[in-house]
């Protein structure tokens, strides 16, 4: 990462001659930033390529509170039939960040 505050991914698929389902040509891209010891700021967008819409975007703030990071946010999804608005709420615990309620341990 260019720095220790700031971390950020892009990642591209592409799916093409499914029997079921439409072909798509995706990017997706993640960013999150430290702006200091206790307050970060992310985002995530999916852009479809065939069609130029950019099917989800997602704004969130994140608060760290010791053992804990609290985060809030924004979501839009424009599914192209209508476009959903969202709230984002999440609690992680530092030390156990893949459990998730309903509790549930994600693999690695």
């Amino acid at each position: 990462m260019p720095t220790d505050n700031l971390e950020f991914s892009i990642g591209y698929r592409n799916l093409t001659n499914h029997p079921v389902l439409v072909d798509s040509s995706r990017i997706d891209t993640r960013i999150y930033t430290r702006l200091n010891e206790n307050w970060g700021f992310g985002m995530q967008h999916q852009l479809e390529m065939a069609d130029g819409t950019l099917e989800y975007q997602q704004y969130t703030l994140h608060r760290d509170l010791g053992n804990w990071v609290a985060g809030v946010g924004i979501s839009h999804r424009d599914n192209r039939l209508e476009e959903e608005y969202g709230i984002v709420f999440s609690l992680t615990l530092k030390d156990f960040p893949s459990a998730t309620l309903p509790f549930n341990i994600d693999g690695p």
